[in-house]
């Protein structure tokens, strides 16, 4: 296993998304071993990406900061890690200033409600950041080789407002 991969793993769990590396070629085998826990759950198909790909993910609930964090994978190779609820120190307000302005920010649904660029998109570092409260409370980070908005919209996005409500022009 790479450094890398346990590395970015292990930091995305304790909340400290700083730390991690950006997303490189890792396994899920890799990670399930640098991660307690993620070897033992079982596989679940779910969706990612505008047009709703079918993918696998597993998941873990003890020993990280936050509540939920999942491995989407294609069977062989890791797309994405992502971290529910994070408990970050400093919350989001913290990470953002850390962060900086993101590369893009993007209309997303969360349940039936649209949000106003809740999504914050950070293209070299393989980081998206969904937020709601008008964008006060952080709900979600995820992490991903680094890529364009087309190609993670494509294929890794979630909760994305829909095409036909987003305006023209």
């Amino acid at each position: 296993m790479g450094a890398a991969c346990k590395q970015t793993i292990t930091a995305i769990a304790a909340g400290r998304i700083l730390e991690a590396p950006p997303l490189g070629a890792c396994t899920v085998e890799d990670l399930a071993a640098a991660l307690p826990g993620l070897a033992a759950v079982a596989d679940n198909i779910g969706t990612l990406g505008r047009g709703g790909s079918q993918v696998w993910w597993r998941a873990v609930r003890d020993g990280i900061a936050g509540h939920v964090l999942r491995v989407w994978h294609d069977g062989a190779g890791v797309l994405a890690i992502e971290l529910e609820r994070p408990e970050l120190d400093g919350g989001w307000p913290a990470l953002r200033d850390q962060l900086g302005a993101p590369s893009q920010r993007f209309d997303v649904v969360r349940d039936v409600v649209k949000l106003e660029e809740g999504l914050w998109f950070y293209r070299a570092r393989g980081v998206a950041a969904q937020t709601s409260l008008g964008g006060a409370r952080l709900d979600r980070v995820m992490a991903f080789p680094p890529t364009t908005a087309d190609d993670f919209i494509a294929h890794l996005v979630m909760s994305l407002v829909p095409l036909r409500d987003r305006p023209t022009g």
